[in-house]
């Protein structure tokens, strides 16, 4: 059993075992007499300090709440032991600019430079960062603002928000990719102590000379930069607070909706709607294993960006920018998770339409007169229970529980011209699976009505399949055979049924219902539009004539 203490240091409480105490307290009153007569003695024993508090939080989590005297020990092998920088003469001086790593394996971070700032700081970080001076960020920032894209602004305000400025020796120190222990401490401190007075013999020679022009030059210059910064601030308080107002308003829309299609709850678009994702995703996904992965994952996916654009209008709006390391790290594995499992179900639900397969079947119509009328059987439509979808005369989506029918609308119907004597109707059947024999199979299932009675064809606006075949982009494709000579009459309510019908005078769809039209040798006719159409025009294509002695050429 060993004796704990309660300590402080750095304003930080630890529990520190008796011995790991008494190390620490002799290993820091070494360092305070050798640092005694050095100037900014203070200062440097604050930041190494503050440095070793950084380094025992790192060593307690959860299971462990005490520092022991091998945590101790290790601290100050990393700082440096005293006998290892009291032999030394003086600081030596550290090159300027490094790699991104030092010999030690150190990684530099990203930190805003405000001791050699001109706005924020951040040129002088990235600078430090990325081993280049600042004066090339800086140019390279200014040009990027006077491009068309004029992205530079808002480039520096980005990491102005992001990147947290190098308060601490430690921090300082570890911007510029420098080993942070004792040595490296104090030589910083007494750096900033001789940069400070060297400031000061400065502006005292500045003042002494009388340099009049010169002040009122660079208090003018510091003023405009003062105003500019200020403006800045202002205008990311505002982008801010818009923020906040965006990314609240996108978090309730989200978890909203996900808490709504996990309950259960039937979602109502309009008056017709009323499903609920349990009720729809066995519909579509083979299994539930792919049903909700692809839920959460869409979820995750869409929240966490949505997070971060809240944490980037807190930062802005108020000037906090710190976020704990823990969230932090959280939330990218939640993003990252959330993808990872939105990109496998749709990967695993995509294979299923690999294939693809079409059954074309022939039907043969009961009817010997010349004028054939083609209408919708819109009665079939009040005849499915319970909620669908609809558009116009459109069946979009409907799902008999009691039968488990699935009902879609997507029907398009051509016209073309036969070669016997007879009306005659082509119904395409295709479908997907991640087979060719299953697809065909799905194919074969579908199921289609239309109604021969005496010179009318009634066309359901919906075919159907069974529930056990999911939806796997079932089809149906309708073209109507006419021999020549013989008319058929489009009622309006056919004018979301057929598509691309060819005719002599390019008309289109919308204007061909309500009129006849008469299959000839050309094409479809119609006596309500063919008169409008001079004689060298069919179809809207314009063609020459030129005849030369036996020989006849034709330029379509």
């Amino acid at each position: 059993m060993k004796k704990t203490l309660n300590i402080n240091l750095s304003g930080l409480a630890f529990i520190i075992d008796e011995d790991a105490y008494q190390s620490l307290k002799n290993y820091l009153d070494t360092l305070r007499r050798h640092f005694n007569y050095s100037e900014g003695s203070e200062e440097i024993m604050d930041d190494i300090e503050a440095r070793i508090a950084e380094l025992m939080q790192e060593k307690l989590d959860e299971a462990k709440t005490v520092i022991s005297l091998q945590d101790i020990e290790e601290i100050i092998a990393q700082m440096g032991s005293p006998e290892d920088y009291m032999e030394e003469d003086s600081f030596a001086e550290e090159p300027k600019y490094q790699h991104s790593s030092t010999g030690s394996g150190k990684m530099k971070k990203l930190y805003r430079d405000e001791d050699n700032a001109i706005i924020g700081g951040v040129a002088a970080g990235v600078g430090h960062f990325f081993g280049i001076q600042a004066l090339w960020i800086r140019l390279a920032l200014i040009l990027i603002t006077f491009m068309p894209t004029g992205t530079g602004v808002i480039i520096y305000i980005i990491l102005w928000i992001l990147t947290p400025k190098a308060k601490t020796t430690a921090e300082k120190l570890e911007m510029k990719g420098e080993p942070v222990n004792v040595s490296n401490i104090g030589k910083k401190v007494e750096d900033e102590l001789k940069n400070v007075n060297q400031k000061l013999r400065e502006d005292d020679a500045l003042r002494n000379a009388g340099s009049s022009i010169g002040t009122f030059i660079e208090r003018i210059a510091s003023f405009i930069l003062r105003i500019i910064e200020l403006a800045i601030k202002a205008f990311g308080k505002i982008i801010g607070i818009l923020m906040l107002f965006a990314g609240g308003v996108a978090c309730l829309a989200i978890i909203t909706v996900f808490t709504a299609l996990v309950s259960g709850a039937a979602i109502n678009i309009g008056d017709e709607f009323g499903y609920s994702y349990n009720q729809i995703s066995p519909l579509f996904f083979a299994n539930s294993w792919d049903a909700y992965p692809v839920l959460i994952g869409a979820f995750l996916t869409f929240l966490v960006p949505v997070l971060a654009i809240l944490y980037g209008g807190v930062s802005l709006a108020t000037s906090h920018k710190n976020i704990p390391k823990g969230i932090g790290w959280g939330l990218a594995g939640s993003w990252i998770m959330g993808i990872i499992l939105l990109f496998y179900s749709v990967a695993h639900t995509g294979s299923q339409f690999s294939q693809k397969a079409e059954i074309k079947t022939l039907h043969t119509l009961d009817f010997e007169g010349d004028t054939l009328f083609l209408t919708l059987n819109e009665a079939s439509i009040e005849e499915l229970s319970g909620p669908k979808i609809l558009s116009e005369n459109q069946v979009n989506f409907h799902y008999d529980e009691e039968t488990d029918v699935i009902s879609l609308g997507d029907i398009e119907l051509d016209v073309s011209q036969s070669k016997k004597d007879f009306f005659s109707l082509t119904q395409y059947n295709s479908s997907r699976g991640n087979v060719y024999n299953q697809a065909e199979k799905r194919a074969e299932g579908i199921m289609y009505q239309f109604k021969e009675n005496d010179n009318t064809v009634s066309f359901n606006p919906f075919y159907s399949f069974q529930k056990v075949d999911k939806w796997r982009n079932q089809k149906i494709d309708l073209t109507l055979n006419i021999p020549v000579g013989k008319t058929i009459y489009l009622e309006p309510n056919m004018i979301d049924f057929i598509h691309g019908i060819k005719n002599v005078t390019n008309t289109y769809d919308d204007y061909m219902v309500g009129h006849y039209w008469t299959m000839t040798k050309n094409g479809l006719e119609s006596p309500d539009f063919t008169s409008k159409n001079d004689e060298t025009s069919v179809g809207g294509d314009e063609f020459e004539i030129d005849i030369e002695d036996n020989h006849i050429e034709i330029d379509m």
